[in-house]
């Protein structure tokens, strides 16, 4: 299923980046099992949900190395509705909420790190 059928806002973007590392991260399969999801509260176009879902995902970088993460999403879930149809816009992932550890950056200047690194950041994702 593509992200924009079920992603919107800062957090399509963030998954959009990861989509355009096909040529580093393969995604192999990617499971959701949804124990349970129940609207908590509706305000206009937002949706403000309960949850609990675990996700199962396996990747292959381009070296060959296979990678397993499992992660789980519980509330809130926030759900925004644009033409008709609902899109994920936040959720808590693993205790985090993801708007909050997320920053996007436009391809801005080189930042210079040390020890002959020097970084492009698109996209951080914060340990909180």
């Amino acid at each position: 299923m593509p992200p924009e059928t079920i992603l919107a806002g800062p957090l399509l973007d963030y998954v959009e980046l990861f989509e355009g590392m096909s040529g580093f991260l393969q995604p192999l399969i990617w499971n959701a099992n949804v124990r349970m999801l129940r609207v908590q509260s509706l305000m206009g176009d937002a949706a403000f949900c309960d949850c609990d879902v675990v996700t199962v995902g396996s990747y292959a970088t381009a070296a060959g190395t296979r990678l397993r993460s499992v992660g789980r999403v519980t509330a809130p879930l926030v759900l925004e509705r644009a033409h008709n149809e609902w899109r994920v816009v936040d959720y808590a992932l693993n205790g985090r909420r993801v708007l909050r550890t997320i920053r996007l950056y436009d391809s801005g200047a080189a930042v210079h790190v040390g020890g002959g690194v020097t970084l492009q950041p698109r996209a951080l994702e914060l340990a909180t």
